[in-house]
């Protein structure tokens, strides 16, 4: 079994900003935080740096069979085609990847864990050596999940309950 590398994105306490369409808070426990879009608007929620001029270089993960990691619990699904997943490095650079399928395919009210290669954002446009914002959940439209331990880790792509590239396309 291969070892797996991480490196945690934290949430900060002072750099949380809502909007009247999103509501966040703490999941029971502290378990996570539980993100509703409210409305059949367009939100997102995203961990970056605390500086989005400072950028992270994640091309070691690359190299080394890195992921995307976090845990998920659904409490109501996206509709159609409404829910994106992405990475983004230094503006005007973003990787964006389709998720509604993914986050439509998870159990409700159960855990489970999520692993998206980082050569899935590559391949959509990541620069690795400029990443400011490793994690964004957009949705155009309701959905309600519960986030806990995102974490971008090596070797995490190559583990057999990772999701393929073509599952996001």
């Amino acid at each position: 079994m291969r070892e797996h590398r991480r490196n945690p994105l934290a949430l900060a306490a002072n750099g949380a900003e809502q909007s009247p369409l999103i509501k966040a808070a703490p999941a029971p426990g502290n378990n996570g935080l539980r993100v509703s879009w409210l409305d059949d608007q367009p939100g997102q929620f995203y961990l970056q740096t605390a500086n989005q001029r400072d950028s992270i270089d994640l091309s070691s993960y690359v190299d080394n069979g890195g992921a995307l990691v976090f845990d998920a619990v659904l409490h109501a699904p996206p509709p159609d085609d409404t829910a994106k997943i992405a990475v983004h490095c230094q503006y005007p650079c973003v990787a964006e990847l389709p998720a509604t399928s993914l986050f439509g395919g998870l159990p409700v009210e159960k855990q489970a864990a999520v692993k998206i290669p980082l050569s899935c954002f590559v391949s959509a446009g990541l620069d690795p050596r400029k990443v400011n914002t490793p994690f964004v959940v957009y949705s155009q439209r309701r959905m309600d999940v519960t986030f806990a331990n995102v974490c971008i880790e090596t070797g995490a792509a190559d583990d057999a309950d990772a999701t393929s590239c073509t599952e996001l396309r």
